[in-house]
């Protein structure tokens, strides 16, 4: 009984050693940096979610550059991405699974690598969830489709929005595909 009196009394701290631990507002920008690059990518938007301070960091050294090669990605969490404002996206032989999507305008974003990427069809529309991503994309410096199936009508769509700011593309084996009845009105 007196040993669990004696360490409720040793974890405690007394009032004056409180005063001087260090608040998490007294960490430099570069420790907590550290601290997240030991938090899940969840965790992290989480973590920029606590103050501005946090927001502002998570949001230059991680929320701006996401690499999901190979994941299967829902898609509530790929809207949740691109609402934090990602400049990078790379979905390279990921999965995107769901059924719908909507965005805001994705002005942020410059750079989006979808090469073989999978996606299944919104059940609202006629366009895929990568077709759909495409639609929403309006300042794309760098853009990646390499082995996808595409309709010819995103080519103008991307060409149209991204037009001025687009400087390297790699299309390599893009497949069109048609629904005649769709894309020529028959």
């Amino acid at each position: 009984m007196a040993s669990a009196a004696k360490r409720q009394r040793m974890s405690t701290p007394t009032p004056q050693f409180e005063e001087s631990w260090p608040k998490f507002v007294d960490f430099p920008n570069e420790i907590l940096i550290k601290m997240c690059g030991y938090l899940k990518f969840e965790e992290i938007i989480k973590f920029s979610r606590a103050s501005k301070r946090t927001k502002s960091l998570c949001q230059d050294e991680y929320l701006g550059k996401i690499n999901l090669y190979r994941k299967i990605v829902p898609i509530k969490f790929l809207r949740t991405i691109l609402n934090h404002d990602c400049e990078y996206l790379s979905l390279h032989e990921a999965k995107v699974l769901g059924t719908t999507f909507t965005s805001k305008p994705l002005q942020k974003l410059k750079y989006l690598e979808l090469n073989w990427c999978q996606s299944g069809t919104i059940a609202s529309s006629e366009y895929t969830i990568v077709e759909e991503l495409l639609r929403y994309c309006y300042s794309l410096q760098k853009l990646s489709l390499s082995w996808l199936e595409i309709k010819p009508c995103i080519f103008n769509i991307i060409s149209i929005q991204n037009g001025s700011t687009l400087q390297v593309n790699n299309f390599q084996e893009v497949h069109f595909y048609f629904h005649l009845s769709k894309e020529f009105g028959w």
